[in-house]
């Protein structure tokens, strides 16, 4: 049997490969200005799934890497902080040395005005705070970790308090991995526990009224 294919219907086959193929430029355009393959689950099923698993992966991924930035910033600013205190450290430990070959009280009163300043800046570093935290807190790092008692007649200090938390606080950056940011000032600064002076040997050296 012959079948005979009619203008009509060969026109209207014509016009549906001509939209399919239209469609096509369209989405290949489409394509082209976005710089994605897929945008929709129709595009590509398999691919689209996986897809939106790289997505998922990529942003965790972002998140991450926002939160290591953030506890490196935190690192570097106690970093900073703690690279000056050994700067004061060697200078108190050099004007020390100065004043025991000293033989001038004058001498020996400027020095002591000098580790006085260089006290204070301990202190300073001590209490540094960072995007309103402080550096040496540990895991209570929203309050001043120390505190100094001063004699009352001399205003010297006589006492240090610690008031931080007890251990170091930990940023959360994925399920398996921490990083510490804010420290344990009683680590930093080894401020261990103090017992009452002992004295070993017949020296006959007592302990004084003063601060040991």
């Amino acid at each position: 049997m012959l079948t005979r294919v009619s203008t009509f219907a060969f026109s209207n086959t014509a016009v549906r490969f001509s939209q399919q193929h239209n469609a096509q430029i369209a989405r290949y355009q489409n394509q082209i200005s976005s710089g994605e393959r897929i945008q929709r689950a129709s595009d590509d099923v398999v691919g689209f799934r996986r897809l939106g698993l790289v997505r998922e992966t990529a942003a965790r991924l972002e998140a991450n890497e926002t939160s290591i930035n953030n506890a490196q910033t935190i690192i570097q600013a106690g970093s900073d902080q703690l690279t000056q205190y050994g700067t004061l450290l060697s200078r108190a430990r050099s004007i020390t040395q100065q004043g025991i070959q000293s033989l001038s009280d004058s001498e020996r009163k400027i020095m002591a005005l000098e580790i006085d300043g260089l006290l204070s800046q301990v202190k300073n570093i001590a209490n540094a705070s960072f995007g309103g935290n402080f550096l040496f807190g540990g895991d209570e790092a929203s309050r001043a970790p120390f505190t100094f008692a001063r004699n009352p007649i001399e205003g010297r200090s006589l006492a240090v308090n610690y008031r931080g938390g007890a251990s170091n606080s930990l940023v959360q950056i994925s399920s398996t991995i921490q990083l510490e940011s804010y420290l344990d000032g009683r680590q930093v600064f080894n401020l261990n526990s103090r017992s009452e002076t002992s004295f070993i040997g017949s020296t006959g050296a007592i302990s004084g009224a003063g601060t040991d």
